[in-house]
């Protein structure tokens, strides 16, 4: 998918402008055969610390508001999904938002900036959304707003719940490097530190920013695309002016980046039983899942304690399949709870010896090799390509290893 970036002048608390030039960015992304397009944060209104001044400007993040519905019309009409920042009021409160609108117009969501940025403190409420995730074509996308890109935490977050595509609504201004170039040359550190990002977590990150000055916020341009390896695909645009950068952005790039060969894969070498992310709402689901199958069946993983602090997104997948497949029942055998324990160790990113072990015991209680590859095909399709090649070949290690020529034949008798 061909994925843009416009970067805008936005006039500060004039909506009708801003709608004419967002909408005119949207009409120009399409018309260039994007199926994506990344404007500003608070694309809307502007960017500014005045309480007063935005709140008139603000509407509902269920798209009947005038910018939403701008957009929506933009975005059907051109065939293409739009990221737009733009400030929520819901009810009393005010926060700095970003929708999420698909290429057939509908509102898929909002996102709501998690870290507020000084003193639009004095305007906005913390973002209560967590970190929502959004399937716009065969992208995965994030969406993260300026100041949240100073917390790691939160792409990486993204890029464990399998974002191929990090969205960043931005209004960037001076105060993080010891002196930012007033040119366009020069290292300005958040282009640097969206590249190392992107980099480190194996996506690609599209940063829309604005130009121009509101008040005294003077915002630094330089929007660009970044690919999973860290290199500028499209910009850094100049500082001043608006314009528009595109790149082919696509999942298959981004799952192949996370595995960077000799066995080196970032996200499966992670430290978990040292440390750990916590809480996503996904995060919490795994935390129930684990709950709900030692109260009620007894059987606690206790070699992954931690599962709750792996791979959020997977997480959330795993408990509605228990639930459907096996939690309703009133008991499991012991060659089905080594199906389920493949399963989830499967799309946990487990260690490959772990998963090995496990599937070798699946087969020692009693499940048939067909029966294995038949759960493995069930939670793979949601992992990615680089754990479906290790758990592939887990499989035939397992079974078509040198070791699999001592196994055990197969009985209901033995323990895991």
């Amino acid at each position: 998918m061909k994925v843009a970036v416009a970067q805008l002048e936005p006039v500060a608390l004039d909506l009708e402008a801003n709608i004419t030039a967002t909408v005119a960015a949207i009409e120009a992304a399409a018309a260039d055969g994007a199926g994506l397009v990344v404007l500003p944060e608070c694309a809307s209104s502007g960017w500014l610390d005045d309480p007063h001044g935005v709140g008139p400007l603000a509407e509902p993040g269920d798209g009947s508001g005038p910018a939403l519905v701008a957009w929506s019309a933009a975005a059907a009409r051109g065939e293409i999904a739009v990221v737009a920042g733009f400030p929520e009021r819901a009810g009393d409160v005010l926060y700095n938002s970003v929708a999420v609108i698909g290429a057939d117009g509908a509102v898929l969501g909002n996102y709501r900036k998690l870290h507020l940025f000084g003193s639009e403190r004095a305007v906005f409420e913390p973002g209560d959304h967590g970190l929502p995730t959004f399937e716009i074509g065969e992208l995965k996308v994030g969406v993260l707003v300026c100041y949240d890109l100073r917390f790691p935490e939160a792409m990486r977050l993204l890029a464990l719940e399998g974002c191929d595509l990090i969205t960043v609504p931005t209004a960037w201004v001076g105060g993080f490097d010891a002196q930012t170039p007033a040119g366009e040359g020069g290292r300005v550190g958040q282009v640097e530190g969206a590249l190392v990002q992107a980099n480190l977590n194996s996506v690609f990150v599209a940063c829309a920013d604005a130009t121009g000055a509101v008040g005294d916020a003077r915002f630094l341009g330089r929007s660009l695309i970044a690919s999973p390896y860290g290199e500028p695909l499209a910009g850094p645009l100049p500082a001043a002016g608006a314009g528009m950068a595109a790149a082919e952005v696509t999942a298959e790039a981004a799952r192949a980046a996370a595995d960077r060969g000799a066995g080196v894969s970032p996200r499966l070498d992670r430290r978990t039983d040292v440390y750990s992310l916590e809480g996503s709402p996904a995060a919490a689901d795994g935390a129930t899942m684990l709950a709900d199958i030692e109260r009620r069946r007894g059987y606690l993983l206790d070699m992954h304690r931690t599962l709750a602090d792996l791979d959020p997104g997977f997480l959330a997948h795993y408990e509605d399949f228990l639930g459907a497949a096996f939690l309703a029942e009133r008991s499991l055998d012991r060659r089905e709870k080594e199906l389920v324990y493949t399963g989830v160790l499967t799309a946990l990113s487990t260690p490959r010896s772990h998963l090995v072990a496990h599937l070798r015991a699946a087969h020692a209680a009693g499940a048939s090799e067909e029966q294995i590859l038949e759960t493995l095909e069930l939670v793979l399709p949601p992992v990615g390509v680089p754990r479906f090649i290790e758990a592939m070949a887990a499989f035939e290690e397992a079974f078509r290893g040198p070791a699999a020529t001592n196994r055990p034949e197969p009985n209901g008798d033995q323990a895991p």
